[in-house]
């Protein structure tokens, strides 16, 4: 009886251990793939999926969390991959100081395993809605949002064991832990201070049945988002939507007000981005194609005569849709993903795109071929011929010019040499006032888009010089210029100043030259205001406008 009951344990405490054995699969693991994770969209999604795809036995994902958020239907994207997904994935809130706040909570709580390291902080989940026309944010509060979203969070929770209360607080409270808070109530699995710490402290942890080995030299692969997910991300990126979208309704105002359809046109396009930036990464690219295409079609049909508004977009269209549909390279390899579709497109449109833009320069050599300008009747001509002034010669005054050695009678329209104290003036408080990458960046964007208003709007007058139609320059530079204030906070009065001056000078005078040389002899113009000085003119009078109206708006 006593060796039947000995026998019956001992039977027992077998089967228990083979059950044991049978259960826990062991998962050695060779390598790690660790991707950083910033500002939460549809770009990090794509990344995730695809080192999901390209992932190979015997590794794992660590995620290595650094975000204030983002959107929440990516993060339910993200979550879903995580739950389905055979490769174990890992969340690590990293460095020291770092926060996974909002959707990085979300993507943490739905990880394999959690981990943060000490001064970390996660929590703040309460979701906002952004006006993306606006860049306006707003909590939401409604119950029934708030409600949903809290229930996700709780069952995604409780499916990885974490606990539940905090899943529930962190979006209908806003509640904050930080790594030790979140060890001690259960958020989480352990706290490491560095990767090399988190991998040995992941070593014989048991997942879903599966026992991790960590052991030996673990090669750690670091992944970078391709150049597709980058400009992908970028374009999602909320204030980037808002300056475009501001600019767009700019321009087609200007264009609607000065009969430039063209000029309407691209600002339509700018105010339909953010719409366009709802696709998926693959669809807005073709769709970013065919745009492209379209207007670069146009602009060669219609001979060129949107000076550039339709073919320079078109064609920055078409680049940005081409790096989109790229093949994507694998991750272990380095590879190209064989997808004969996308490689075909992307060829054929490569092709395409090259055809037309070369199909544009032909069309510009061929008429400025077949242009006959005045001055080749002259004996001698002095096209583009740089002259120096002997004379100090005031406006409407006769003097002479050096060109070569020999000595030129001309007439100014204005004081030749008056454009130097309007520079040394911008170059001043530019260097003083604008001298960051931040201010540099939105100085030049604002000094490209008004110096090419300008330049369309001017013309050449036979006898008078360059003159500008209307008010569009000065427009253009007010408006943007109170846009760059707002959103950046830039010194508005170095910024209209130097941008009207500098754009003035470049759009009417020095990018016209050549029209001026052909079509008259012996005269000089500075500003493209014909016997006014633009320059001045241009400058002074963005720098009252821009300070008047923000006066007004400050009252």
């Amino acid at each position: 009886m006593k060796l039947r009951v000995i026998l019956l344990v001992l039977a027992l405490i077998i089967s228990i251990l083979l059950v044991d054995v049978n259960a826990r699969e062991v998962y050695r693991v060779d390598k790690v793939y660790i991707l950083k994770i910033g500002q939460i969209d549809f770009s990090t999604y794509e990344f995730l999926k695809r080192n999901l795809e390209h992932a190979s036995n015997n590794s794992i994902i660590l995620l290595v969390l650094d975000t204030p958020g983002g959107r929440l239907d990516a993060a339910l994207e993200i979550v879903k991959l995580i739950q389905n997904s055979k490769t174990p994935i890992i969340s690590y809130v990293y460095p020291h100081g770092a926060h996974a706040w909002s959707a990085g909570t979300l993507i943490l709580l739905a990880s394999h395993v959690a981990t943060m390291c000490p001064g970390s902080v996660i929590g703040s989940c309460q979701p906002v809605s952004i006006n993306i026309a606006t860049g306006e944010y707003r909590l939401i509060t409604d119950k029934k949002t708030l409600n949903a979203i809290s229930k996700y969070f709780e069952e995604t929770a409780r499916i990885r064991g974490r606990n539940v209360t905090f899943a529930r607080l962190c979006v209908l409270e806003n509640l904050n832990l930080g790594a030790e808070e979140a060890l001690k109530y259960d958020v989480i699995d352990f706290i490491a201070k560095d990767i090399d710490d988190l991998l040995e402290k992941i070593n014989n942890t048991v997942i879903d049945n599966t026992l991790l080995a960590v052991e030996g030299d673990v090669e750690l692969i670091n992944i970078k988002p391709s150049i597709s997910e980058q400009i992908y991300s970028t374009l999602h990126n909320p204030l980037l939507l808002t300056v475009l979208s501001s600019i767009g309704l700019i321009l087609l105002i200007l264009g609607v007000f000065t009969g430039h359809v063209y000029i309407a046109i691209t600002g339509l396009l700018l105010m339909i981005l953010p719409v366009l930036t709802e696709l998926p990464s693959k669809w807005l690219g073709f769709l970013l194609i065919i745009i492209g295409a379209a207007l670069l079609i146009v602009d060669l049909v219609t001979g060129v005569q949107s000076h550039g508004a339709l073919s320079i977009p078109g064609f920055g269209v078409l680049i940005i849709g081409l790096l989109l549909i790229q093949p994507v390279l694998s991750p272990e390899v380095w590879s190209i993903q064989i997808n004969p579709v996308i490689a075909l497109v992307a060829l054929y449109s490569s092709i395409t795109a090259s055809v037309i833009f070369l199909a544009i320069i032909l069309h510009k050599v061929i008429k400025t071929v077949r242009s006959k300008p005045i001055s080749q009747k002259l004996l001698l001509d002095l096209t583009g011929k740089i002259g120096i002034a002997v004379d100090d010669i005031d406006e409407g005054g006769v003097g002479y010019v050096k060109i070569d050695g020999e000595y030129w009678r001309v007439k100014a329209l204005e004081r030749i040499g008056g454009a130097i104290i309007p520079l040394v003036i911008s170059t001043y408080l530019i260097l003083k006032y604008l001298l960051s990458l931040e201010k540099i960046i939105a100085f030049l964007v604002l000094l490209v888009l008004t110096t090419y208003i300008t330049y369309i709007n001017s013309h050449v007058v036979p006898t008078l010089g360059v003159t500008v139609r209307g008010m569009t320059p000065l427009i253009a530079v007010v408006s943007f210029s109170i846009l760059a204030y707002t959103l950046l906070n830039i010194n508005i009065v170095a910024l209209s100043y130097s941008v009207g001056t500098l754009s003035a000078l470049i759009g009417a005078d020095i990018l016209n030259m050549s029209k001026i040389v052909r079509s008259m002899r012996g005269l000089v113009s500075i500003g493209g205001a014909g016997v006014f000085d633009g320059i001045y003119l241009t400058g002074l009078l963005a720098l009252l406008i821009t300070c008047l109206l923000r006066i007004v708006s400050i009252e």
